[in-house]
């Protein structure tokens, strides 16, 4: 087991989360939540380059479902009123989220993509595009969990 030395110029980005320019206005999603979806996908590139064959490994995006996730975000009455129409046409169940998921779990390695994204029980070109730009980013994460972990 390796022990490294804790050098937060490192890491601490992904710790401390995205920050943002002063006078921009975050989206709707908390920036944490998203970070660690972020983080979830390029860990798992990390994780099929590390293990080649040996472990095959995907990322799952469920989309946006009607969970109980939300529960603690505060919005105001109107806006969830102005919002709802909206969130019953787009919004799938969380059975429907739970398929892609499945998929990746049960679909046969051959027929998967190690390290790949996945929407809709589908690769996500687009998504896997966006990640293979951030390899230095990805390899840092692996880093800074296992410094984290003290492997």
């Amino acid at each position: 087991m390796r022990q490294g030395k804790y050098e937060p110029e490192k890491y601490d980005h992904f710790i401390a989360g995205r920050s943002l320019d002063p006078g921009v206005k975050p989206g709707f999603a908390p920036t944490g939540y998203c970070d660690s979806k972020l983080m979830n996908a390029l860990f798992t590139k990390q994780l099929a380059e590390k293990t080649g064959s040996s472990v095959t490994s995907v990322c799952v995006c469920p989309g946006w479902c009607y969970t109980q996730l939300a529960r603690s975000i505060r919005i105001p009455f109107y806006k969830k009123f102005l919002f709802l129409p909206i969130a019953f046409i787009f919004m799938r169940s969380a059975v429907r989220g739970a398929h892609n998921i499945i998929h990746g779990a049960v679909e046969e390695t051959s027929n998967l993509i190690n390290g790949g994204f996945y929407r809709e029980c589908k690769v996500s070109v687009e998504d896997n595009t966006r990640l293979d730009g951030l390899n230095e980013s990805a390899l840092n994460l692996w880093e800074s969990s296992e410094k984290l972990c003290k492997i």
